[in-house]
């Protein structure tokens, strides 16, 4: 895999570059459907962006799924080393095959729509050990805020 030892994935907290150009269009948690007006998990976030727009690897890693896939649509997954994953969803067209190696900001898919809140753009996931964690916490700073898709806040039982 082409990652080198002193770049690795978990070093680069608040440093990675967005996939896609686009405005946060719903938030990473709980959120509420607009269509259905029902609360559910959103593991990942929604960029807004023109459909056929770029979409770039957020660094470098191992293609290790571009398919079809259920809930997800055209999809990628690049596995980064030591647990890390980041997905890429919604996805107009698959610019990589399964096994090739990508690098930082290479080329690898152009966004598309269908995804749950009819909004175009690229749904897009990091993952550690399965696990799903807030892409905003990854990402430089946020392009705009994010559409009114945001849950009531959580209350402790």
């Amino acid at each position: 895999m082409p990652v080198s030892r002193d770049r690795e994935f978990a070093r680069q907290r608040g440093l990675l570059r967005w996939p896609a150009q686009g405005p946060l269009a719903v938030p990473f948690g709980n959120v509420r459907n607009p269509r259905f007006n029902t609360v559910v998990p959103h593991p990942g976030i929604d960029i807004a962006a023109p459909l056929g727009q770029e979409v770039r690897s957020v660094f470098a890693g191992r293609v290790v799924f571009s398919d079809w896939f259920r809930g997800y649509g055209q999809m990628l997954v690049i596995d980064h080393g030591e647990g890390y994953l980041t997905i890429y969803g919604h996805v107009e067209e698959r610019l990589v095959a399964a096994g090739a190696d990508v690098e930082q900001g290479d080329l690898i898919a152009r966004s598309g729509d269908g995804g749950s809140f009819e909004i175009p753009g690229l749904y897009f996931e990091i993952r550690h050990d399965g696990k799903p964690e807030d892409p905003s916490a990854w990402l430089r700073a946020p392009t705009s805020r994010a559409a009114d898709h945001r849950a009531a806040p959580r209350t402790a039982p």
